[in-house]
């Protein structure tokens, strides 16, 4: 009666492991859910998370479109934006600084705002 078991199991098992590899691996920027959360509140229209390979590194973009809806203008000064990445980059817990343009954002103005990280 094991035996019947065991080869139930085995089935099992080659079903689970043919599926893995027809799913086949999936692309970086699945793995990142579709939104964004940006305090106060501000409605994220896109975010991207692209690399670009180069001779000595690859470094990685981060790019986040938001609108601002507050009802008033604002200024974004140089390093407006700041990501916190941990043993992506480079090894450890690191804190990148990027830029948004344009600087001085009327009320419903789209911005974008970018964070280079250094591929290692």
């Amino acid at each position: 009666m094991l035996s019947v078991y065991a080869w139930a199991l085995l089935i099992i098992a080659i079903f689970v492991a043919f599926i893995f590899v027809i799913s086949g691996p999936k692309a970086p920027i699945s793995y990142l859910p579709p939104v964004c959360n940006i305090e106060p509140l501000l409605p994220c229209v896109q975010s991207t998370l692209t690399s670009v390979n180069t001779a000595h590194s690859i470094p990685i973009k981060y790019t986040v479109v938001f609108l601002d809806s507050l009802g008033v203008g604002m200024h974004l000064p140089a390093n407006a934006i700041s990501v916190t990445l941990t043993n992506i980059g480079s090894t450890g817990t690191n804190v990148y600084n990027g830029t948004c343009l344009p600087r001085n954002v009327s009320s419903g103005t789209r911005v974008i705002c970018a964070v280079s990280i250094p591929g290692s």
